[in-house]
């Protein structure tokens, strides 16, 4: 018998999530549910226990490959519970045709321009990639470094890389990318030939001054120091970062999506989700998952994370919170993480590949 059939205890895991998003989960089912529940912190530095299943009734993670290997184990949820989503957001959560993953949350990997450089220029959004290298190249004039990121940090380098490979290559490409390098020994095997035409175009990038050679070292006080000197133009960054910026300067940054290059294919917004995977199925889990996406608790969380909602009718946190939701509503194959999240489970690849990744690109 197994520990979660002995105990009326509901068992609740964390695994990998910030801080102010598992605590604000975890008050919102304590409201719900009192004292029947009993939460857990996993140690992120080290693989999901094989045996989580037998040990927890319920798994908040961001949606990745190892929540992916996790789900395996994991019982479906009832469709009927995502028409509180938007349709693509919804079809992003399913697996071989089932409800396998709970969308919480959504972060988003974005791009930030400064308005008064691009009033100054007389410049639209763009609207492509292709307009997006017009636009960098013609704010030359008014900023030192049109585009930063701070690729000093391995989840930044990652999702600067995802982000190109959509633009590029549309969704099909992107998952392509995933199946290789999913597939691949990171450490011998070469670097799938899509992923290195990908990381050329970021090499002309560099090679044309559009961001700077050595931005996969950049860290984020890097970034900081560049905004606050008016230096910069373009940042890209995830919507948790842009949150930790001093509101002095970034309140005068405007964010929209990394613009696809062909609207004519189907793309996917870089939006890391958080989400639950339930191992028991059983009246109590279920309540506690649905609770979550009741308008008032999606309002509360986020209210109390500065993410994105993701049912559909939920007041959200500010209007770049609003604005996530609706990109991952309207781009066809809805949320996903970046590439390298997505095919990697280990640690230790992740970090091997973000080395051979700025190691290419030097």
């Amino acid at each position: 018998m197994s520990t979660l059939q002995k105990s009326k205890t509901t068992r609740i895991a964390f695994y990998d999530l910030p801080e102010n998003v598992s605590n604000s989960i975890q008050k919102e089912i304590s409201d719900f549910k009192g004292k029947d529940c009993k939460f857990t912190i996993l140690d992120s530095s080290k693989p999901l226990p094989l045996n989580i299943s037998k040990k927890y009734s319920i798994l908040f993670s961001w949606k990745n490959k190892t929540t992916e290997e996790a789900a395996t184990k994991a019982v479906e949820f009832a469709p009927e519970v995502y028409n509180v989503f938007p349709t693509n957001i919804a079809k992003s959560s399913k697996v071989d045709g089932k409800y396998l993953y709970m969308p919480i949350l959504l972060d988003h990997f974005e791009i930030s321009y400064y308005e008064t450089f691009r009033k100054n220029a007389e410049l639209n959004f763009p609207s492509s990639f292709t307009s997006l290298k017009s636009y960098l190249q013609d704010i030359k004039e008014y900023a030192q470094i049109p585009l930063i990121c701070a690729g000093s940090d391995d989840e930044s380098l990652f999702s600067f890389v995802s982000v190109f490979s959509d633009s590029l290559l549309g969704y099909d490409g992107y998952k392509e990318i995933i199946e290789n390098l999913s597939k691949m020994n990171v450490a011998k095997d070469e670097l799938p030939k899509k992923l290195t035409l990908v990381l050329d175009e970021i090499k002309e990038f560099q090679n044309e001054n559009l961001i700077p050679q050595n931005w996969t070292s950049a860290q984020e006080k890097d970034v900081d120091t560049l905004m606050e000197n008016h230096m910069i133009d373009a940042i890209c960054m995830k919507l948790s970062m842009h949150r930790t910026k001093n509101l002095l300067y970034i309140s005068h940054y405007e964010t929209m999506p990394f613009p696809p290059e062909d609207l004519d294919i189907s793309h996917t917004l870089v939006a890391p989700e958080v989400c639950a995977v339930m191992f028991e199925k059983k009246n109590d889990e279920a309540q506690i998952v649905n609770n979550l996406l009741s308008m008032q608790t999606q309002i509360n969380l986020s209210e109390n994370t500065k993410l994105a909602p993701v049912t559909s009718r939920a007041q959200s946190y500010d209007m770049q919170a609003d604005d996530v939701r609706y990109w991952a509503a309207i781009y066809p194959a809805g949320p996903n993480p970046d590439i390298f999240s997505a095919a990697f489970a280990s640690k230790k690849d992740k970090e091997k590949i973000a080395e051979r990744i700025r190691n290419y690109l030097k």
